[in-house]
């Protein structure tokens, strides 16, 4: 994948983890795999924490949106999933999240390994 932007791609994952770190209650569990799956890497941060509302859900990744945990008190600004979406995009992948009320949730993107962009001669 030598067209991907390594430090973009590691602030995406560091998002994630520090996003369930605020969402997972004390003794709960957070796990980050990777995996290369139909010509794409996958990855997900999966939580025991909370879970998200469906109705939350349909907002998350719009700019300044600040989902309030029982930990946190609107700290941020709202941007970070955001960010995380714009810059899953540029790669050419998508970004999601997968949860249920109580259950913990997953966020997860896509990148394609083989880019046309990079095939094109494109950078990020």
């Amino acid at each position: 994948m030598p067209w991907a932007d390594e430090d973009r791609l590691r602030q995406i994952t560091q998002n994630l983890l520090v996003n369930a770190t605020k969402f997972t209650p004390e003794g709960g569990t957070i796990t980050l795999r990777a995996k290369e799956q139909n010509g794409s890497l996958i990855v997900e941060v999966q939580d025991t924490g909370y879970g998200i509302s469906d109705e939350e859900q349909r907002r998350l990744f719009r700019p300044y949106h600040r989902q309030v945990g029982e930990r946190e008190h609107l700290s941020g600004l709202g941007l970070g999933l955001a960010l995380c979406k714009n810059l899953v995009q540029l790669h050419g992948g998508r970004i999601w999240v997968k949860s249920e009320e109580g259950k913990g949730a997953t966020f997860s993107f896509s990148i394609p390994i083989n880019s046309r962009a990079y095939q094109e001669g494109t950078t990020i």
